[in-house]
């Protein structure tokens, strides 16, 4: 089963992301923060097939920052990283694709659907490396 990562400061949205994410046949772990996002992520047993992550995660580090610092774990260097944003800001989608993010979305229903296209893209890409 595909595992993922879900970073957000919000628990209503890590609830929703849940439940948009588990139909696809994932397994969802959730972080409220970037630091308990970064300790899963640094466990031996807990590598992940994507990390999704909130840009606003409140205190401490955004999103980009902690998606780097993911990166630079010896394994996730090529895990895929997805944003997820409250607004849909162009300086905000430049910045994810300069640090290696696989797409920047906007929260909300009506952008769930190109959201959910990228997630099932990424997995099935995963799928097909993992199987060569």
């Amino acid at each position: 089963m595909k595992k993922i990562l879900l970073v957000d400061d919000s628990v209503m949205m890590l609830r929703l992301g849940k439940k948009l994410l588990e139909p696809l046949g994932v397994d969802v772990s959730v972080a409220e923060s970037a630091e308990i996002a970064l300790e899963m992520a640094s466990q031996e047993d807990r590598e992940f097939d994507l990390v999704i992550i909130d840009y606003d995660l409140g205190k401490g580090m955004n999103g980009i920052e902690l998606g780097v610092e993911i990166k630079d774990l010896d394994m996730h260097e090529n895990t895929p990283l997805i944003m997820l944003s409250g607004s849909d800001n162009f300086e905000l989608k430049r910045w994810c694709n300069d640090a290696g993010f696989s797409g920047c979305y906007k929260k909300g229903l009506e952008e769930s659907t190109d959201f959910l296209h990228c997630v099932t893209d990424i997995l099935s890409d995963s799928s097909q490396k993992h199987a060569a």
